[in-house]
């Protein structure tokens, strides 16, 4: 019933055909099986003993194993956890950067569109300056035709 106790039976029967002399041989025989039986106890007992002492050991040795991958988890999830951490703080800074560089962008793309309608302006102004001084240059051509 108990997992920490070991229950061995033995038992001998000893038996003889000679007349006379059965009980000397059976007394005999239960004399020398008493001597062996001791022997035969002692080195059960010894390899129960070595058997009870190895398998302390592999339990002790199983829980210090337990404990070590116990450990190496945490600290597995532990770089898990900080490798996600880093991951997601990249991302954000990518994340942000592209909208710096979207912004940037946009800027530059106004202000291009800025200076081209500024250049367009001035280009338009002194067309039309061109336009009026060929204008009038014209007109002062054909006034002195006309006197």
């Amino acid at each position: 019933d108990n997992p920490n106790h070991t229950v061995a039976l033995k038992q001998a029967w000893v038996e003889s055909n000679f007349y006379g002399l059965r009980s000397a041989i059976k007394n005999f025989g239960i004399e020398r099986f008493k001597v062996n039986c001791i022997k035969a106890t002692d080195g059960f007992n010894f390899v129960l003993e070595r058997f009870h002492h190895q398998q302390h050991h592999l339990r002790e040795m199983s829980h210090v194993k337990l404990a070590e991958f116990q450990m190496k988890k945490d600290n597995l999830k532990n770089k898990v956890e900080l490798i996600k951490e880093k991951s997601n703080a990249q991302w954000n800074q990518a994340k942000e950067a592209a909208k710096s560089a979207k912004d940037v962008a946009k800027e530059a793309a106004k202000t291009a569109k800025d200076v081209a309608k500024e250049s367009a302006k001035k280009r338009a102004e002194a067309a039309f300056m061109k336009a009026e001084r060929v204008a009038s240059g014209s007109i002062i051509h054909a006034e002195e035709f006309e006197d």
